[in-house]
Formats: structure tokens, sequence, C-alpha cells
């Protein structure tokens, strides 16, 4: 279990530091251009990693199904559209930690399908968490 949390809590790190430098880039530069060479930089680390660190060909490629393409698909154009609207609203605010904070609130949307997809269930603590989620996020606003 600690490795899981380590991850996550390097993975915020990290997300702060994306949202820090890409409000400090946004002052000159148009937000849907910062995405789309940002994903470009992103895609070509990622395809590196893939070949060197994970694996040494595509061959898994050729056994995703219809479902799986589908899957990739769709986390993918969802991820565009969180990143697009996400530096668009980055670009027109003075207050970065507010958007960051909305953004953030994304694990009550994420708790609550998980329950529904995927049967998870959602125990006082979770509900608690999510009352403080928001309650942190009135503070902030």
């Amino acid at each position: 279990m600690r490795t899981p949390i380590l991850l996550a809590i390097l993975s915020a790190t990290f997300a702060a530091l994306a949202t820090i430098t890409a409000k400090s880039a946004l002052k000159n530069i148009d937000s849907f251009i910062l995405t789309v060479l940002r994903s470009l930089i992103i895609s070509g680390t990622l395809v590196i990693a893939l070949l060197f660190i994970k694996y040494t060909s595509f061959n898994e490629l050729t056994t995703f199904t219809a479902k799986e393409w589908w899957l990739i698909l769709m986390t993918s154009l969802f991820g565009a559209l969180s990143w697009l609207l996400y530096f668009k609203a980055l670009k027109l605010t003075n207050n970065t930690t507010l958007i960051y904070a909305i953004d953030k609130t994304s694990v009550i949307i994420v708790a609550v399908l998980a329950a529904l997809l995927f049967k998870e269930s959602i125990s006082v603590k979770t509900i608690l968490g999510v009352l403080l989620i928001l309650t942190g996020l009135m503070f902030i606003a």
C-alpha cells in the first residue's frame, strides 16, 4: 500500500508544479497552443519511456480489443477537454489557487462515478472527505 500512496503524492507534486509553470507560461502564450505543445512533449516523453523503460516493442498494441481502443479514445478526449478548459481558466484568472482547487473537486465526481460504475463503496469517511473538500473550496473561493 505504501507504493501507491507515494506515487500519488509524487503525482500531486508534479501536477502542482505543472500548474505553476503553466500559469507562468500563459502570460505570453495562448492556452490552446500551450495545451497542444504540452501534449506533444508529453507524448514524446511517454513514447521514449515505453520503448526504453517498460517495453522493447509496440507488439501489445495489436492485442487490444475494440472496446479497449474505445476506452483509450474516450480517456484521451476527456483528458484533452480537461486540459483545454483548465489552461484557459488559468489564463483568464489571477487566482491560480482557486482554479486548481476547483479542478481537484474532480475527486468528488470520481467517487460518485466509481460507486455507480464499479460498485465501489462510499464510506462515511469518503462522504466526510468530500464535505471537507467542498468546505475547503468555499474558503478558497
